[in-house]
């Protein structure tokens, strides 16, 4: 995933899932990005935004065998 950012806002400009997985914009900006990649295994959630005067990146991943 390739964002673009400055001071207050971040902007989507590319999201490109690895074999087997596939991909899913649900924000592209701005103010901020949230990409939803999945397989039959697992999700990856990766969400940027800008907080605080910062770029604020978070990566959360679900495992479907749980």
């Amino acid at each position: 995933m390739v964002v673009k950012y400055r001071t207050g806002e971040v902007v989507l400009e590319a999201a490109s899932p690895a074999p087997g997985y596939s991909v899913e914009i649900e924000k592209a900006g701005p103010p901020k990005v949230e990409v939803e990649f999945e397989s039959v295994d697992d999700k990856v959630e990766v969400k940027a935004e800008w907080s605080d005067g910062d770029l604020v990146v978070e990566v959360s991943e679900e495992d479907h065998n749980d």
